[in-house]
């Protein structure tokens, strides 16, 4: 069962990365029309989103490891890692 879950919860959380990558910051810069004050306004919201995503899957990591759900634990690891990258690849490095 636990297995099940994990997976399940695993491709909700990508899904809505996803779809918060395209319909929420890809939607908001279409509507700016090349606005640059809207476009890193946009910008500056979708990465409080992703901040928050991460804080919510980091928060699950440790109540399923809390509750010895071993296999959920690892499925939210890989989503903070996902959300991770996405924080390092938006960065102006």
């Amino acid at each position: 069962m636990d297995i099940l879950l994990a997976i399940v919860l695993f491709l909700v959380e990508v899904g809505r990365l996803a779809v918060d990558a395209v319909l929420g910051v890809g939607l908001d810069v279409w509507a700016a029309q090349g606005e640059e004050t809207h476009i890193a306004a946009a910008e500056r919201a979708y990465l409080g989103r992703l901040r928050t995503h991460l804080t919510v899957a980091l928060c699950a990591v440790v109540l399923a490891a809390v509750f010895r759900a071993r296999r959920t634990a690892y499925a939210h690891v890989w989503v903070a890692l996902v959300i991770g990258v996405l924080l390092l690849n938006e960065r102006d490095l």
